[in-house]
């Protein structure tokens, strides 16, 4: 019969599987065989084992993979291959936020680069305020406001307006993957508007 394949341990750049329904496993030339749908996703897999686990490895933070499995009999008979699961890979925790300027009511602010694909999506925390960037009206607002790298103004970064004369805030970034996992928050970066 058609083995199954489950995802077990999902990180940034690699995939655990357990596989079931297959006897016999050690026995003669029987074995099973992952194979990924998509490209530069074959590190790891993409040979035939005799176990019910495996790992693919050297994937892309955040990102989409399909995966299908067959197995063999001792005599080396194969089956099918079985439905394709789509399994995304974690997001890496961003590293925080730059200054880009400063003005007595507003700060502009950046996210720091780090190795996430173009559809991750952020949320940078004010601490002080408890309140969230949001690039839409370019403000500190509650609850939480996510958007991509673009959203966020790319390298030019965002405009928070609003903000008091010769005060520090302090922000925090966290990261989101397609399956809305996030991260953990990042270090801190205090910035102060100017008085």
């Amino acid at each position: 019969s058609v083995p199954t394949i489950s995802a077990d341990t999902i990180s940034t750049n690699s995939i655990s599987f357990t596989i079931g329904d297959v006897a016999n496993l050690t026995e003669g030339n029987s074995g099973v065989y992952i194979d990924c749908l998509g490209t530069n996703c074959d590190s790891g897999i993409n040979e035939w084992i005799q176990s019910t686990s495996d790992v693919a490895i050297g994937l892309v933070p955040n990102s989409e993979y399909q995966f299908r499995i067959k197995a063999r009999n001792a005599s080396g008979t194969e089956t099918a291959y079985s439905e394709s699961i789509t399994v995304y890979t974690g997001t890496v925790a961003p590293n925080g936020v730059d200054t880009v300027s400063r003005s007595t009511e507003s700060l502009r602010i950046n996210l720091k680069t780090d190795t996430n694909s173009s559809t991750t999506e952020y949320a940078i925390l004010e601490t002080t305020t408890n309140k969230y960037v949001n690039f839409s009206n370019n403000t500190l607002s509650s609850p939480a406001v996510w958007g991509t790298r673009v959203d966020f103004g790319s390298f030019e970064g965002v405009l928070v307006t609003g903000l008091n004369a010769g005060t520090q805030y302090v922000f925090k970034v966290k990261a989101r993957n397609i399956q809305n996992v996030e991260t953990t928050y990042s270090s801190t970066t205090a910035i102060a508007t100017k008085l």
